[in-house]
């Protein structure tokens, strides 16, 4: 081996080349995991959305009022119809998302839904995200506080 030359050695270009790709590659795990649970948040505020809209005008067709009742054991909503022949539906909540407490709201018979607020939160307890159903047939929007 030459003790003069300056430069690496191909065995010490291996090992810092494995270092590098490890610690490269956690880093991609991490991301991805990161944002996967986004996607799942995403995936059901868009459930949800479908499932209001659906129900209020399946309301305003059949003229029966809506329960939406948000459980917190087991962590889901379910949108119950107060007519026979119209099924409930029921959104299981993803795994990084709980309600902050149970809460029952009520979409009349002409579709009409009173304005309030429910409190979200991630299972870490870092994010909390406030759902404001607007006034009438609006739907909701999502705020995000850290």
């Amino acid at each position: 081996m030459m003790t003069g030359r300056k430069g690496f050695t191909v065995l010490e270009l291996i090992i810092y080349l494995g270092i590098v790709s490890c610690v490269l590659l956690i880093n991609l795990v991490l991301i991805s995991f990161i944002k996967g649970n986004h996607i799942e948040n995403r995936l059901f505020w868009h459930s949800f959305q479908e499932c209001w809209t659906q129900a209020q005008q399946t309301a305003r067709v059949n003229h029966c009022k809506y329960e939406v009742m948000i459980e917190t054991k087991p962590q889901q909503v379910v949108f119950k119809p107060y007519h026979q022949k119209i099924k409930k539906q029921v959104l299981k909540c993803p795994n990084g998302l709980v309600p902050h407490n149970a809460r029952h709201l009520f979409i009349n018979s002409n579709g009409y839904a009173s304005p309030t607020t429910i409190y979200w939160q991630s299972k870490s307890g870092k994010e909390i995200y406030l759902q404001k159903i607007q006034l009438g047939w609006s739907g909701f929007r999502i705020e995000k506080k850290n």
